[in-house]
């Protein structure tokens, strides 16, 4: 078990050197939208959904936060299915599938 933490610290250390910059500008973006209370679009479809679910479904979360989210996911029926098609769909747009 502490040999696949160290793995995954040196990737997080790894992540957090070579992004730094990339970081910094989010970190900076966000800090600006909070502060004049301008709203933050999170977009995902998929996997990708995750971030912004984080953003905005968490208790005590930010308020200013709208999210798109594509019912592909959080449907129960028919999810794997249309999950499926969805993710090799070209030019895949929420609510076309």
């Amino acid at each position: 078990m502490f040999e696949y933490v160290e793995k995954i610290n040196a990737q997080l250390l790894a992540l957090a050197t070579s992004q730094a910059p990339q970081i910094t500008a989010a970190a900076e973006w966000f800090a600006h939208a909070i502060v004049h209370e301008h709203m933050i679009h999170a977009v995902g479809t998929g996997h990708s959904q995750m971030v912004a679910m984080e953003l905005f479904t968490r208790a005590s979360g930010l308020a200013n936060v709208n999210t798109v989210l594509d019912d592909l996911v959080l449907s129960a029926s028919g999810a794997r299915r249309r999950y499926r098609a969805g993710e090799r769909a070209s030019g895949y747009s929420m609510g076309q599938i």
